[in-house]
């Protein structure tokens, strides 16, 4: 999905889709070790040389699925050591024959400590980054996310999961998590809208 202007420096984005998996939906990648690429923001270069993606993976095959969160922007995957297990098996097993709730938030930044990347399962934040750029460099951008980019080493099988109400959005949403950070949530989108010019009055 393009965006209709790039994201930059101190630029925000919320990304959300809801997913269902059938029974038999297999998360497995062919022995790849991130998991299966489900949900994806690209970072950029000025010029448009690609410098690596935030990203929700699943882990599981055929048993559960669980959260692996990876991010490329310094050129390293968290789960090759930036902070070990601590972002992978988050959350709760996926179930099989009903709706789950994914969301996404990145501060766009390329500056330590100013970077945010939070990810929420069905309502609930399940990871949290405070600390880490988000950007490769302060010209760096964003102009676009994924959804099933590919398997690493194949599909295991043919198969098919449905989503719906996906949302983009730079604007701030206008609901809050249980730690108070905004977040579109579950449900249907709110927003705060932005103050409106008075209108003129006679006399």
């Amino acid at each position: 999905f393009s965006f209709p202007a790039p994201l930059r420096e101190g630029d925000e984005l919320w990304f959300r889709v809801n997913v269902y998996y059938p029974e038999g939906w297999d998360f497995s990648c062919g022995g790849c070790s991130q998991g299966m690429k489900f949900m994806r923001i690209h970072t950029a270069s000025d010029a448009g040389a690609n410098e690596g993606y935030h990203s929700i993976l699943i882990i599981g095959g055929t048993t559960g699925g669980l959260i692996t969160v990876g991010t490329e922007v310094d050129r390293e995957f968290y789960t090759s050591g930036k902070t070990g297990a601590d972002v992978k098996y988050l959350g709760t097993p996926i179930k099989r024959d009903q709706w789950h709730t994914y969301e996404m938030y990145i501060k766009f930044s390329s500056v330590t400590n100013q970077g945010i990347y939070r990810v929420w399962q069905d309502g609930n934040l399940i990871f949290e980054d405070l600390t880490s750029a988000t950007l490769y460099s302060p010209t760096s951008k964003s102009t676009r996310t994924y959804l099933y980019t590919y398997w690493n080493n194949g599909a295991p099988k043919t198969q098919t999961s449905y989503v719906d109400d996906i949302v983009m959005t730079n604007e701030v949403p206008g609901r809050r998590d249980a730690h108070g950070n905004p977040y579109i949530g579950v449900g249907p989108s709110i927003y705060i809208a932005p103050p409106k010019a008075p209108t003129p009055r006679d006399g």
